[in-house]
């Protein structure tokens, strides 16, 4: 995967530079690197908001709500969940990315079973 990202980036292939950086994200994330899986997924959304592909970026919001879910900044995590479902909803159903748009809704619902003493402010 490495090899793949240095490529894209020396040729700005914007379109798989960011799965590249979403999948090193998810995989830092399941080894328990969260501080690297953050600024993985950072970057591609930087990477996802200077083009228009919004279910990638539905993906990418779904995994930084996660982190900051987990980092214990549910303000954070909601803006990004609320992005995710945004980006998610595309059309409107039938013409959205239910994967993407089912976990962000999932996220909220969590979020907003907190107790509100839990919410950063």
């Amino acid at each position: 995967m490495s090899e793949a990202l240095q490529r894209c980036r020396r040729i700005d292939m914007v379109d798989y530079e960011a799965d590249l950086l979403l999948a090193w994200a998810r995989l830092h994330h399941a080894q328990g690197a969260r501080q690297q899986a953050k600024a993985d997924v950072t970057e591609a959304l930087v990477i996802a908001n200077r083009s228009d592909f919004r279910t990638l970026r539905a993906d990418i919001s779904n995994l930084l709500a996660r982190l900051e879910l987990e980092d214990g900044d549910h303000i954070a995590a909601s803006n990004d969940a609320r992005a995710a479902l945004n980006d998610a909803l595309c059309d409107g159903p039938p013409y959205c990315y239910k994967p993407a748009l089912e976990e962000a809704k999932h996220l909220l619902k969590t979020l907003n079973q907190l107790p509100q003493s839990t919410h950063v402010e």
